[in-house]
């Protein structure tokens, strides 16, 4: 008899709960659509413990027996026909075991396909994370225009009618693109999955705009780094309601001060967020800093710059702890402030209706990802060259390396100034 097994799917206090079988040398995961308090699982049983201060613990179980026996029953059914499935013909089959009640014409949409999708990848959790995303604005979409989207309504009309909505919105060209280029993953994960033989036109293509977007100079970054961050400085910057959320000064002080140099961190090795921000075990007396992209997977070597070097040093070698990405963006915006990171910037935003002028005091427009493209732009004018920096930020090909060099016309004129063909 196949062996169905259960695994927490983290290691929070709250999980939700995979089952897993293996079959025709594959292995499959379904969502069991249950969650638990870790404390309470038991890895050896597979199962909650049944406590009397735990009253749920009955009622997961009995969800997992329950799941135990369809995805026994579906995977027995593949077996015996000789198919191999995709995940996702596999999950969509458990669903229709366990609810054999719903019609399987629910199949034909787009959001209830996306709904069993994501849960089957085992992509980087920021794709995840978009794919959820993009999953809520089409369900908010299919709100308003009262009608589900079918795998067949997936055309232009589509198309247009969704860049009005995102138009209506306010949203960036951008962030329109981003989206139809998930759809588009979607709809081809759909049709593998045999849940139709449709084809997308051509012209339902990802649109998209360079940016406006800044970086800081490296007298910006030494003016971080030299920053002294003390409760006067505070006071004179930070909003009071942000205050009231980080309880008081002292905890203010030390979250300002782990943004600030976990920022240094990420434009000092031009690195992605989700690297820098997750860093461990360096030490000041490195050499290198060696990292196992998040996004990739791929290995990457940078050598430690002073600057690097002096916040591990007045750290302790004790690396700042990750926050949310909204949070440090946040918190980036105050220390911008406090820095005077304060020249006045204008920036033109290409939204869906057309494009948008508007001037910004710098400091306005810092985010984790400001970091990235300082530390491209910085050794960029620093002379290093081209595939060296690309190795250590991670991209895979100059042109997209190149959206990353913010250097202006007289920023790169300086930096070529000295080359033997001038002289």
């Amino acid at each position: 008899m196949l062996k169905v097994g259960f695994y927490l799917a983290n290691k929070r206090d709250l999980s939700s709960i995979d089952a897993i079988i293996r079959f025709s040398g594959q292995r499959y995961k379904y969502p069991a659509g249950i969650s638990v308090n870790s404390k309470y699982w038991n890895t050896k049983s597979q199962r909650v413990r049944e406590l009397h201060n735990y009253q749920d613990a009955f009622i997961i179980n009995g969800r997992l027996d329950s799941v135990a026996v369809a995805v026994q029953a579906v995977a027995n059914r593949f077996i015996s026909t000789a198919k191999i499935p995709t995940p996702q013909e596999f999950v969509l089959s458990v669903d229709r075991e366990l609810n054999p009640a719903v019609s399987t014409s629910t199949n034909e949409y787009l959001t209830d396909f996306i709904k069993n999708y994501y849960p089957t990848l085992t992509r980087a959790h920021n794709t995840v994370k978009r794919y959820v995303t993009t999953l809520n604005a089409l369900t908010e979409f299919e709100k308003d225009r009262k009608k589900k989207i079918r795998f067949q309504d997936v055309n232009m009309n589509l198309y247009n009618e969704l860049r009005r909505w995102f138009g209506l919105k306010d949203f960036s060209l951008n962030y329109f693109g981003d989206y139809i280029k998930n759809i588009k993953v979607f709809f081809k994960a759909a049709g593998a999955s045999g849940l139709h033989s449709l084809t997308l036109p051509d012209s339902f293509s990802v649109i998209s705009a360079d940016t406006d977007a800044i970086y800081l100079n490296i007298d910006e970054l030494q003016m971080l780094h030299n920053l002294v961050i003390n409760e006067d400085l505070i006071l004179d910057n930070y909003d009071a309601t942000i205050l009231n959320v980080t309880g008081n000064i002292e905890r203010a002080i030390k979250s300002l001060t782990d943004c600030r140099d976990r920022f240094l961190i990420g434009a000092f090795t031009a690195m992605r967020f989700s690297d820098y921000a997750f860093l461990k075990g360096l030490k000041y007396q490195d050499d290198y800093i060696t990292r196992i992209s998040e996004k990739t997977g791929t290995k990457t070597v940078i050598p430690m710059h002073p600057i690097i070097r002096n916040v591990l040093k007045r750290r302790n070698d004790v690396l700042p702890p990750a926050i949310s990405n909204q949070k440090m963006n946040d918190q980036l915006k105050v220390l911008g402030r406090m820095a005077g990171i304060k020249d006045k910037v204008e920036i033109t935003i290409a939204k869906v209706n057309g494009k948008e002028r508007k001037s910004y005091l710098k400091y306005e427009l810092l985010t984790t990802h400001t970091a990235r493209r300082s530390g491209c732009t910085i050794m960029f004018l620093a002379g290093i060259d081209t595939i060296s920096i690309m190795s250590f930020s991670g991209h895979k090909t100059v042109k997209s390396f190149m959206k990353y060099i913010r250097a202006s016309q007289v920023e790169v004129a300086m930096r070529m100034k000295d080359h033997p063909f001038f002289k």
